[in-house]
């Protein structure tokens, strides 16, 4: 008898410094130490907790974030404006 199971493993894959995933941007450093994810660059929306965030990791931590999606490599330039969308997003929500 013959059936069909799904089978999973685990795959190296190769990064580039800067990419996406989905609507977060990514930028590795330069030692490979750790990493800078850049999320919420549209509108902050206070009904669903959803706020633009900019955090900063370990690379042991980074599978969790781009783990079976979809990688997009980017230019440093892409990332930087990402990285700009964020903080005014930022300033705007601490305004007084």
């Amino acid at each position: 008898m013959k059936i069909t199971v799904k089978k999973q493993g685990f795959e190296s894959i190769e990064l580039p410094k800067y990419f996406k995933v989905g609507t977060q941007s990514f930028k590795i450093s330069n030692d490979q130490q750790w990493f800078t994810r850049i999320s919420g660059c549209g509108e902050a929306d206070l009904v669903f907790g959803v706020f633009p965030k900019i955090t900063i990791d370990l690379i042991k931590y980074l599978n969790i974030w781009v783990d079976g999606s979809e990688i997009k490599p980017i230019s440093s330039d892409e990332f930087h404006a990402d990285l700009y969308k964020v903080v005014t997003e930022i300033e705007k929500l601490t305004e007084v």
